[in-house]
């Protein structure tokens, strides 16, 4: 977890790679369809491509858990959760950690972290 908590994944990247996830279809968007996405994105850096992974699955056990009103919109029909593009690319860069049977992300530091990117993009 150390590796990943210090590999941070570029705004653009996170952002890219959710988009491409909402893309596939629903039977093709699990674990293995981010890893693939991730690969594609870092075919030469596969530590990036890991942290992605991580990352993207962390934000999205952190969102399904209902600790983000307001950032995220309700799971849709097709299975997608449409999410601020400030959250994601908070996701890039807040450490992880772990709690129950995974990793998620301390609530406060993400939304601390979302609030610094949004003044940063002004």
């Amino acid at each position: 977890m150390r590796r990943i908590n210090r590999t941070h994944v570029p705004a653009a990247e996170m952002i890219e790679i959710s988009k491409e996830m909402e893309d596939l279809e629903a039977e093709k968007r699990d674990w293995f369809g981010l890893a693939f996405l991730a690969a594609r994105h870092f075919p030469d850096d596969p530590q990036l491509a890991i942290a992605a992974v991580f990352r993207i699955e962390a934000l999205i056990r952190t969102v399904v858990s209902g600790r983000l009103p307001g950032w995220a919109r309700p799971l849709q029909p097709d299975g997608t959760i449409h999410t601020h593009h400030s959250l994601i690319a908070a996701a890039g860069e807040v450490p992880l950690v772990f709690k129950g049977k995974g990793m998620v992300f301390d609530r406060p530091r993400l939304v601390r972290c979302v609030f610094q990117l949004q003044r940063r993009f002004k």
